[in-house]
Parts: C-alpha cells; structure tokens; sequence
C-alpha cells in the first residue's frame, strides 16, 4: 500500500493565543489552515481558491468567499492581513516568518525562498514577497521588476515656484534582485538578451541542429542569469561565444557535443591569447639568442 500523506506543515503552539487569530471566525481559522498545508514552506505558491469548496464542503460559496476577505483584511491590532494573492498565486504572509523548518539567518534558506519565488508566475506577489522578507541582499544578481512604496509629498513643499520647478525624474524604477531568465528561459527572452542580431541567428542555428534543444538553452540562459552554479557571462561575450560555436563546425558535426559547448561556455570569460610573431618559429629565447660570431681562421668546407 502506498504512502499518499506527501509532506507536512508544522504550526507554532503559539498560534491558538494569538488575539487577531482568535478574533477569526472558526471558517476563516479552518480556511488559514488549509491555505497553510496547500502552500508549501516559503507560504507562496499557486493555489486555486475552487479547492476550498472540496476541503470545506459544510460551508457554502458565499461564505468560504467572506472568510478569505476576513483573512485578507487588516488584523485588529492593526498589521497587515494573514494572506495576499494575486490571480493564482497566493501568500500567507508570515508563513516563511514562522516556519519551524526554515531560518531566515540561513543563507541557504533564503536563496532558496528567493529562487522558488523567482519561478511564480505571477512577478508582482513575488517581488513583493522578495521586498518583504529582504531576499534581495542575498541573492544572485538578476533583474526583475520591483515596485517600492512612493515617497509620501514627493515634490511638494518648498521650491515649487516656476522658476524653482524639477525635471519630471523619467528614469526607470529601481530594480530589485531577482531572476529573469529562472522564471523565463524561453528562446525569446533569451535572445531578447543577446546584443546583436548575428548572435540571436548563432542561439537559432544552435538550437535548431541540438538533439534537445531544451536542454542547451537552458545552460545559455543559466549563463546569462548565473543561476545552478553557473559563471556569469555578458551578453556580447556570449554572442561572441555562440558565434565561435557555430563558426568552428559545431552545429554541422554529427551528434553535436554538449560538452564541447559547455567548454565554449566556461572559456567565454577568458581573456584572449597573447600572440606571438617570431620568425622561423623560433621560441621567444631561440629568437633573441644571439650567434656566434664567425672568425677569419675558421674552417669552413663546402659539400656537393
């Protein structure tokens, strides 16, 4: 007989004395707990609210609907709601906070958080939660959207006069650290990163004679992004490094090595070779090794 219990959700004791928990309708207690065991231990996952209809059979739509507003409204102490989502995705908001099984003292913890919420669909609820637990610092350097808070009375006060009046700042918003290509490594956004047309044909004619084409794009895009251990490589230097792939036969030799285009991959960081011009290919010291002067007295003798 099989084990279909899967995994487990552990909750603090302290959870039942909490006042804005105990001031829940029991519906919404049962449905936070529900919400707990689907999301997973980062607390942010996808999950399809339909569900709860099934878990909760005893209570109708209209209520199973009221209760999910009472968890999302303020708490009566006045904090922010027990949960937030966003189309498919939802968060119990200090579900990472309070998960015995995670520290968020460990680095490792927090990569890994910041990763799974890099991979959501939904990029805002997942910047927002990066923003919320401060993920960011300890994470690898890739862009993903953010969305800070606006100073409040920007640009009032002071200095509004016609001639004291500031350019409109059209810059674009700050960027927080998360990773695009761990949620999109399509071709398309890949090549969207590549600088020159001739390295987006180079990725093409790659992916095109690749026997698994998934595969190798997703070693290109964990260049790109320095994700799975990977070195981190500009744009322009990965062109170049396609391009050479390509030039050297690599997409016209039967059974095209993986290997061989991770070795491109790992060199495209090198600095180039220093060449060196020497007459009759000679060795730097052979080339500068100066003869022996020939005397008057030496005898010299010629052969047929």
């Amino acid at each position: 007989m099989t084990d279909n219990r899967k995994g487990y959700r552990s909750t603090y004791e302290a959870l039942r004395d909490d006042p804005d928990f105990q001031e829940l309708s029991p519906l919404a207690q049962a449905i936070f707990h529900t919400i707990k065991l689907s999301l997973g231990v980062y607390g942010i996952n996808v999950f399809y609210p339909s569900t709860l209809r099934e878990y909760h059979r005893r209570a109708s739509e209209a209520e199973i609907a009221a209760a999910i507003e009472e968890l999302e409204a303020p708490k009566p102490s006045g904090a922010l709601g027990w949960i937030l989502h966003s189309r498919h995705v939802w968060w119990l908001r200090n579900g990472l906070r309070h998960e015995p099984a995670l520290s968020l003292e460990n680095r490792n913890h927090r990569i890994g958080a910041f990763r799974h919420a890099a991979s959501l669909p939904e990029r805002k609820i997942a910047a927002q939660f990066v923003d919320y637990y401060s993920l960011d610092s300890d994470a690898p350097p890739m862009a993903f959207e953010s969305h800070p808070k606006p100073i409040p009375n920007q640009g009032e006060g002071e200095g509004k006069g016609e001639g004291d009046k500031k350019e409109k700042d059209t810059s674009p918003p700050p960027v927080a650290k998360i990773g695009v290509f761990l949620h999109d490594r399509s071709q398309a956004a890949v090549a969207a990163a590549l600088e020159r047309p001739h390295d987006r044909l180079a990725l093409s004619r790659i992916l095109e004679a690749a026997p698994d084409p998934e595969i190798w794009l997703d070693e290109v895009a964990a260049s790109l992004s320095g994700s799975d251990g990977h070195e981190v490589i500009e744009p322009r230097r990965l062109g170049d490094c396609l391009r050479s792939f390509v030039g050297n036969g690599g997409v016209r030799k039967k059974g095209m090595s993986f290997s061989l285009f991770q070795g491109y991959l790992k060199r495209a960081n090198d600095p180039p070779p220093v060449k060196r011009h020497h007459r009759n290919g000679r060795t730097p010291d052979e080339a500068h090794e100066p003869r022996a002067p020939i005397k008057p007295d030496d005898n010299i003798s010629w052969t047929r």
